[in-house]
């Protein structure tokens, strides 16, 4: 009895062993594979870092013959720049040096070369070549219609105080300025044509021709007529006198009655 007793707990050791090791068997990779340390690659799996390379310093640049043939012509632009510069300087310095100049005079002798033109102050003989014109009423003309009495208006340069001329405007009437006559005083007589004034400061009376230019104004400047002026008026009067020693009334302005003396 006590054989047959032992054989079945033995039979169920053997049986829980298988049991117990089936089991292991079915757990151990699990627990294997997550308690493992994860493998190191290999030496030869590992990828080889490129090697570092220490920088150089940059190598100066080797000069081409076409950068060679660029900077020359570089160099040669700028030198003529500088030169057309230089010239433009020197050519308006020229311009400050030389000064311009207008002669105004009445013409003493006229030759193929020369015009000689007394002025105000002095006289001056003007050289002719073929850079000089010459117009006289608005066409030109050569020296040969330039006669003695007629009147220049001369422009040109001085540029080493001698007067070089370069346009000749010639006319035929007088430029000589016209003095002008002044008068302060009373009304002696008036006519159309003329008025008559006794200077108030004293001295002989004047005449002025009236014509058709003469402006007639009163002591405020409005315009008045020839008729609003009496004997016995205060006026000044302005006019100015031609070679025929007739003094012509350019103004006529009313100062008020004349002072009782």
């Amino acid at each position: 009895m006590s054989h047959i007793t032992s054989s079945p707990s033995k039979l169920s050791q053997l049986l829980g062993g298988l049991f117990l090791s089936v089991l292991v068997s079915l757990i151990y990779p699990t627990l294997a594979l997550a308690a493992s340390p994860t493998p190191s690659p290999s030496p030869s799996s590992t990828p080889k870092a490129s090697p570092r390379t220490t920088p150089q310093a940059a190598s100066s640049p080797i000069s081409s013959p076409s950068a060679e043939v660029t900077t020359q012509k570089l160099k040669e632009r700028i030198e003529r720049i500088v030169e057309e510069k230089r010239e433009q300087v020197k050519g308006a310095l020229d311009q400050l040096r030389t000064r311009r100049r207008g002669i105004v005079g009445e013409v003493t002798r006229v030759s193929a070369e020369t015009i000689t033109v007394k002025t105000s102050r002095t006289t001056v003989i003007l050289p002719l070549n073929k850079d000089v014109s010459m117009v006289k009423g608005k066409k030109p003309i050569s020296v040969d219609d330039v006669a003695v009495g007629d009147w220049i208006v001369a422009i040109g340069s001085e540029p080493e105080d001698d007067f070089v001329p370069e346009h000749l405007v010639i006319v035929s009437t007088s430029l000589r300025p016209v003095p002008r006559v002044i008068t302060l005083g009373n009304v002696e007589s008036v006519t159309k044509t003329q008025v008559v004034v006794s200077p108030r400061a004293g001295g002989e009376a004047r005449t002025y021709t009236l014509g058709k230019n003469t402006v007639y104004q009163d002591s405020t400047g409005n315009k008045v007529a020839l008729k609003d002026i009496t004997t016995s008026m205060s006026v000044l009067v302005i006019g100015t006198t031609n070679d025929a020693n007739v003094t012509t009334a350019t103004l006529v302005q009313l100062l008020g009655t004349a002072a009782t003396p």
